[in-house]
């Protein structure tokens, strides 16, 4: 509005219409623009991150849904090993949600350095990370061809400890 008053100010006294003052005023105007213009990106540049920041939330919560409920048909199955690899996707999907609302990490790290960034920030305790260390371990001997396969008893234990863990941490959140 300031900018508009001060134009028809001018307008109505001529006089002070000098060449000076008009490359002032034009100067006045260029940076105001500039500004406005900043302001203006700024403002649509933090809404369009907020908007892919939430969109990046849900599809990683429905990723965390859906490999939930494979890991649980699984292991109903009796593909104990195969439950297990969806469980430790359900906790690295888990893990990078989290870390990424907090703006603790920004693109996808190994699962060992987000099990460190957690236990740092205290999204997980240390009695946390000593039973998924011990998943990790479990599940990279039968990826790797080390081990034979996992119990349906091993199996249910991870499966309610994974489902303990992500009520006691707040999967909605």
């Amino acid at each position: 509005m300031g900018v508009f008053y001060m134009i028809m100010y001018a307008i109505n006294n001529i006089a002070w219409l000098t060449i000076d003052n008009l490359l002032n005023l034009s100067n006045f105007v260029i940076v105001f623009l500039f500004l406005f213009n900043f302001m203006l990106s700024r403002s649509f540049l933090v809404r369009y991150i907020r908007q892919k920041k939430y969109k990046e939330q849900n599809e990683l919560k429905i990723k965390e849904i859906t490999s939930l409920e494979v890991a649980k048909k699984l292991s109903e199955d009796g593909y104990y090993s195969h439950s297990y690899i969806e469980l430790l996707k359900v906790i690295e999907n888990y893990l990078f949600r989290k870390l990424r609302l907090k703006d603790l990490i920004f693109k996808r790290e190994s699962l060992m350095k987000m099990f460190d960034i957690a236990i740092k920030n205290n999204i997980i305790n240390k009695q946390d990370l000593e039973t998924l260390r011990a998943l990790t371990e479990m599940r990279n001997s039968f990826v790797h061809g080390e081990h034979i396969g996992v119990s349906k008893g091993q199996a249910q234990e991870a499966l309610a400890f994974v489902e303990s863990l992500l009520y006691r941490l707040g999967s909605n959140n």
